[in-house]
């Protein structure tokens, strides 16, 4: 974990040397991938600069909650918003020549902010079209030290490693942001059973890893109707009893044949593994706008 001090020489020795700020959002999750800290920082420290939200992997999420999320964040925030795909250059070039009109008459040079996973490394890469000069990994920390890279005669960016907030050491907000990866988290009970309450159904990680109703009736003979009545049928996040979580984790353990000597579901490795789905986007989800319902 980067300590305080650390944060603190990167906000003021590369935040305040640069013109312009793209905070890098992801779409799945704008809000909970905000850096207020940084912003914050900025506003107190350098009120003038320009902050840009981008809002990468639109692929991910409909267009509609793309639309909401701009609606919203124009409203609620002073910043220029804009929607991309950064893997699959979807609204790049329009982006590119806003800022072409932008900062055509001056020297500029911009900061590339986010957590680990947002797209900061895929945005760069869409803007250099040189695959050779940057890499791109899912894993949280890729990408390490400060990097420049020259766009145009008038206009550079600067990457910087994911920055966390000061504040922020809740490991169960870290893991369900992809800030941790999998194998690091303490309590990774506690972060799955956020998931389950907050973003996602268990129908759809039980659907995700094959579990249907059969498998259901051979596995849990006596409870299999009423498991599969709450569980399969019902499509929102819901507070599971601890038996029911239980349950969830054997099925999913007999399934993938995550079983100990003995074959008893070796529960850490089934947890790893919806963690890791999770993060990877493979159980797919997005959370909409404030006033409207997550989805």
């Amino acid at each position: 974990m980067k300590t305080e001090r650390f944060l603190k020489e990167v906000f003021e020795s590369i935040i305040t040397s640069a013109d312009v700020i793209f905070q890098v959002l992801d779409a799945r999750n704008p809000q909970g991938t905000r850096n207020l800290k940084l912003e914050e920082f900025v506003h107190k420290k350098t009120p003038e600069k320009k902050i840009f939200l981008i809002i990468n992997k639109i692929d991910l999420i409909p267009k509609p909650i793309l639309e909401a999320w701009i609606r919203y964040f124009k409203k609620t925030t002073p910043y220029s918003v804009y929607g991309l795909s950064a893997l699959y250059s979807r609204g790049i070039l329009t982006f590119k020549k806003t800022l072409s009109h932008l900062f055509k008459k001056r020297q500029t040079k911009a900061i590339i902010v986010g957590y680990p996973n947002t797209g900061k490394s895929s945005l760069i890469k869409a803007f250099t079209g040189d695959k050779k000069k940057i890499g791109i990994s899912s894993r949280a920390g890729f990408t390490r030290g400060i990097i420049e890279i020259k766009i145009t005669q008038n206009f550079q960016l600067l990457d910087t490693p994911g920055i966390i907030p000061l504040s922020e050491d809740n490991e169960i907000d870290q893991a369900i942001k992809g800030v941790i990866n999998p194998e690091k988290i303490l309590d990774k009970e506690a972060v799955v059973q956020t998931l389950f309450e907050l973003y996602i159904t268990p129908n759809k990680v039980l659907d995700f890893y094959g579990v249907d109703e059969a498998f259901i009736q051979a596995k849990l003979p006596e409870s299999a109707d009423v498991f599969i009545q709450k569980y399969v049928k019902n499509d929102v996040p819901s507070s599971l009893s601890y038996s029911d979580f239980e349950h969830i984790l054997y099925l999913i353990g007999n399934k993938r044949g995550e079983l100990k000597s003995g074959g008893e579901v070796d529960e850490s490795r089934v947890l790893n593994a919806i963690i890791h789905a999770w993060q990877k986007n493979k159980i797919k989800y997005y959370i909409s706008p404030p006033m409207q319902n997550s989805v």
